[in-house]
């Protein structure tokens, strides 16, 4: 039992709600064996709180978590494998999540992850159970840690829950060769506590039925695979994932949301009769289909099935969703090759923004998935290797004859995989938790470098980082990105935040007031890309920005399309009349540079001036600027 400097007590309760053992901290009111837990619960918690405790312990559900208004904390969590009713309770006052209630009374394997799907909690049973290999489990993904076979169910979890309410996954186990159930409920900062029960469980349905649709359910579909498998049968098989079953329950209420996953199943099995169905998930279905039937047809009908929608309740509602197709022997020999096969194929479905998008499975797809796994696997050690390194690409202003800024750009030279684009390893930075970490380590290192130059050789100009919109919603990173001037000694003004024009800008309400608290504290913002992706001239009007930087593609127009140089025209007037610089990218040639300078903008940046270069290549160019500006040369 973890000690604690807060008031706490742990302990077993049986399943009238009498203490059977008590370990005590502090001083909570006693709770002695043989005293009753809802008396205790009602010193601290309302009656309403109270009553769904009394829930668990009268059977009708397995877990209760609550925090009330003196700052007590309580957990209760039912045991499934228990000869007799017994459950782990767990009361603390000030507990910052219920991950970290102690719940070793449990027999069952529990563990715990953040939203990120890292683990901060196991027990006894469930490291003896699915910890291989000697390796440490806290802090890892818990996909990495767990056999790969339940890689993609729990990161499909992870992406995709938002629900307040208990969910289930069922999962074949390749190191204990064994189904298991697992009950998912939700913590209160977006994780999730996992209890896993074996296939001899009592929870499994009867005759191997999900038991809401009654459809077959993730074990049975696996074993008719492998009947049709064994008899040598080629088969088609789709995955069908709903895009839009989150959006039902929130609109419509959880009831209503299980009804249309029940009448949704009985039009799968009523418009094909030929199609064998299964729900392998909570949002998720498996149609298998014997011989040799086009998978593209197979989708067709399942589009065309989802185009008419569902009266539920009085309620017209459409499904959306997102579809993939394999096939046996093609894409499998056996039943988890076959659905991993779907899920690579699922991946790259929901990239998709159109409803009802079909993808068949390639082989290329498998690879993407591993590149993917290799970079997130080796994220952790590429700041330490060198192998994760910055350039820096000046922008320089023509009609001063100046460098103007630097902006510092970060590249990674993977020991297996080579040079990988910068969208392609940020993305994998954000999956992997570690974009605010990478992101502070870019800021430090290129205003070291900085403060080299501004010492050493007298640049005077600004050095710009692109940050993502998103991490501005990080009080920590926030507090990182106010005590940067200070800590590095820079001027105001000479720090410029570039955040990328997306759809990210307007979903952040407390966004304004961020960016003027950073413009408070000494930072330039401008927003990069503008006019490209999710263009909305409102951002200049909505937020407090210093700079326009205007995407490449209005520049690769001048010379070669008269509407584009148009554009371009009325897209720098609008700008320069709301009183906004305006910094130009991807300028390649002089026609270019002439073109620019005719309209107004002087701040240039692009392979015309310099390609994105080393440390020591600026500090040079640096040098030769200075040498320019005493002779009087033009840069």
């Amino acid at each position: 039992m973890q000690s604690s400097a807060h008031d706490k007590v742990e302990a077993v309760v049986d399943g009238q709600g009498l203490f059977v053992h008590v370990d005590y901290q502090h001083n909570l009111p006693a709770a002695a064996p043989g005293r009753d837990l809802l008396s205790l619960l009602l010193t601290f918690f309302s009656e309403k709180e109270v009553e769904q405790a009394g829930e668990v312990l009268s059977g009708t559900r397995e877990f209760w978590q609550s925090r009330g208004e003196s700052g007590m904390e309580a957990c209760l969590f039912k045991g499934a494998n228990s000869r007799h009713p017994e459950f782990a309770f767990s009361m603390q006052r000030h507990s910052p999540d219920v991950s970290e209630v102690d719940i070793q009374f449990v027999t069952d394997p529990v563990c715990a992850v953040d939203h990120l799907g890292r683990l901060t909690y196991t027990n006894f049973f469930w490291e003896r159970l699915f910890l291989h290999h000697g390796r440490e489990a806290e802090g890892r993904f818990i996909w990495e840690v767990m056999h790969a076979s339940w890689e993609n169910v729990l990161k499909e979890h992870v992406d995709q829950k938002a629900d307040s309410r208990r969910t289930c996954l069922d999962q074949y186990d390749g190191y204990a060769e064994s189904w298991f159930h697992v009950r998912v409920y939700p913590t209160r900062h977006g994780g999730s506590m996992l209890l896993f029960y074996s296939n001899q469980s009592a929870v499994e349905a009867p005759r191997g039925e999900d038991a809401l649709t009654s459809l077959a359910h993730r074990k049975k579909i696996y074993s008719t695979m492998e009947e049709l498998i064994a008899k040598g049968r080629p088969f088609s098989c789709m995955m069908l994932d709903l895009k839009n079953f989150r959006e039902v329950n929130n609109t419509y209420t959880y009831p209503v949301g299980d009804l249309f996953l029940i009448k949704l199943a009985e039009r799968f099995q009523q418009d094909m009769p030929d199609v064998w169905t299964g729900r392998s998930g909570g949002d998720e279905f498996v149609f298998i289909s014997e011989g040799t039937e086009d998978q593209a047809r197979m989708a067709h009908r399942l589009q065309t099935l989802l185009e008419e929608g569902i009266d539920v309740e009085g309620h017209w509602i459409r499904a959306a969703a997102s579809l993939a197709g394999a096939a046996y022997p093609a894409h499998g020999r056996s039943p988890h090759a076959l659905f991993h096969a779907m899920e690579a194929a699922m991946k790259e479905a929901k990239t998709s923004m159109a409803d009802n998008t079909y993808v068949e499975y390639r082989p290329q797809f498998t690879e993407n998935a591993q590149r993917k796994r290799t970079m997130e696997r080796d994220l952790d050690t590429a700041l330490l290797d060198g192998s994760y390194y910055l350039v820096f690409q000046p922008q320089v202003d023509t009609n001063q004859d100046c460098i103007a800024g630097v902006e510092v750009l970060s590249r990674w030279c993977h020991p297996e995989l080579g040079h990988i684009p910068p969208p392609e390893f940020i993305a994998a930075a954000e999956r992997k938790g570690h974009l605010k970490k990478i992101t502070e380590w870019i800021m430090q290192e290129g205003l070291s470098h900085y403060l080299n130059w501004r010492d050493g050789y007298d640049y005077d100009g600004t050095m710009s980082f692109n940050i993502p919109p998103k991490l501005l919603e990080d009080d920590g990173f926030l507090h990182f990105l106010l005590q940067l001037p200070e800590r590095w000694h820079i001027k105001p003004g000479k720090i410029e935040l570039e955040l990328l024009e997306s759809t990210d800008l307007m979903k952040q309400p407390s966004l304004h007031s961020r960016l003027k608290l950073l413009q408070q504290h000494g930072f330039k913002l401008s927003v990069d890309d503008f006019g490209s992706g999710y263009s909305k001239i409102g951002y200049l009007m909505e937020y407090p920005f210093d700079q326009v930087k205007l995407d490449k593609l209005f520049v690769d127009r001048i010379g070669r399309d008269n509407k584009g140089e148009a554009v371009l025209r009325g897209v720098v007037s609008m700008v320069q009349s709301i009183g906004i610089p305006i910094v130009v990218e991807g300028v390649e040639m002089e026609r270019q540079q002439h073109f620019l300078e005719e309209i107004g903008c002087f701040v240039m940046q692009g392979y015309l001036f310099a390609p994105p270069m080393y440390a020591a290549a600026v500090k040079q160019s640096i040098r030769t600027y200075g040498r320019q500006k005493k002779s009087g040369q033009r840069f």
